[in-house]
């Protein structure tokens, strides 16, 4: 999707005010498991960290400089017992200390994959802790032996999101049964499954991934659904065609109850169609012609928006329906679009934006 200045400047505009992350490709993903079936991981989860309980000994610099086969001879001296899966865990102890860095992210299962912990990697310094606050933990612990102790080497984790396996999609669960305790996450579609499940609004290779949430749990029923899309219909070709673009964006719906529906495309085609879906869903009443009074740097979004309202004449009855279908089936935005929403609000208030902009800090 080629754009000219104004359309850059517009899709750069709106990347900034909405906070949208353009995710790296050299970004890495692992899946940690804490410790058998889970047993520590609401203690990983709550004091921020991931570790392993691989018996190696407690010289750090040594692990950090040793290759894998170094870890096996390190691992047979410290086992009581022999261990058949030696090439494993030397291979896991590598990749801790050698493989994870700063900003990758850390995907973590709790028993039965109930609840799924996402994270990203803070600090990639390895320390030595073996120190247990939770009683579930202690407790787990007193089963533990030499060959699997307590998880004493620990990295520093950011979590981000916990989510009940069950909100998930198959084919990510299905990724997580992996037998060992730390592996790579290598297949690009589970990756953007991660992507999504961690955030509701990111860049990759120049495509969007915008996902919308269905919150319902009574059955969906056809007239809404059928309004939902239709006008997000007219939004896309819309789009497409003020762009002049032949790619079109795509959708992929989860519809059960509740559900998602995944918008992707070209980035600049759903930020903007993101918008204009935002605009028409918002629980407030804008004067769509008194929009030109919008603070942008540039004019494309204010003539984009214009520009469907001109075209659509029924567009009041279009926002009326829409805003029905969203309400029905409980359609929440990404969080992130919430800030145009936010400042086309102040638009009808300025006293309100005023006000605001003049109370303390609530922690002051």
């Amino acid at each position: 999707m080629e754009l000219n200045e104004e359309q850059s400047l517009l899709v750069e505009e709106l990347k900034e005010i909405l906070g949208i992350e353009t995710i790296s490709n050299n970004r890495k993903y692992w899946m940690v498991r804490a410790g058998v079936e889970g047993a520590f991981f609401y203690e990983f989860f709550t004091r921020k960290f991931i570790g392993i309980n691989v018996p190696v000994g407690n010289n750090l610099e040594l692990l950090k400089k040793s290759n894998i086969e170094d870890l096996k001879e390190i691992i047979a001296k410290e086992s009581p017992k022999e261990i058949k899966n030696i090439g494993h865990l030397a291979t896991k102890v590598y990749n801790f200390f050698n493989e994870i860095k700063k900003g990758d992210i850390i995907v973590m299962p709790s028993y039965r994959k109930e609840r799924i912990a996402f994270g990203i990697v803070e600090n990639e310094n390895i320390t030595l802790d073996d120190s247990l606050y939770l009683n579930e933990s202690i407790k787990a612990a007193k089963n533990l032996t030499k060959e699997n102790p307590i998880p004493d080497k620990r990295m520093e984790v950011k979590w981000i999101k916990l989510v009940k396996g069950s909100n998930l999609p198959g084919k990510l669960l299905l990724s997580l049964i992996a037998p060992h305790g730390l592996s790579a996450i290598t297949d690009n579609n589970v990756i953007d499954l991660i992507n999504t499940a961690m955030d509701t609004f990111f860049i990759k290779n120049e495509t969007a991934y915008m996902t919308f949430d269905v919150r319902t749990e009574s059955d969906i029923d056809l007239k809404d659904i059928a309004n939902y899309f239709s006008t997000v219909n007219e939004v896309v070709d819309f789009t497409n065609e003020y762009f002049k673009d032949d790619e079109r964006i795509n959708l992929k719906i989860n519809l059960n109850s509740p559900g998602t529906i995944n918008f992707i495309g070209p980035a600049g085609a759903v930020l903007i169609a993101g918008v204009l879906l935002a605009v028409l869903g918002c629980d407030f009443e804008i004067n769509v012609f008194n929009i030109i009074k919008f603070k942008a740097k540039t004019k494309g979004l204010l003539a984009y928006i214009q520009a469907f309202f001109d075209q659509h004449n029924k567009s009041e009855d279009r926002k009326l329906e829409y805003k029905k279908s969203i309400t029905n089936l409980e359609v929440k935005e990404p969080e992130k679009l919430k800030r145009i929403i936010e400042i086309l609000n102040s638009i009808d208030n300025p006293e309100k934006e005023n006000r605001e902009s003049n109370d303390p800090p609530v922690n002051s």
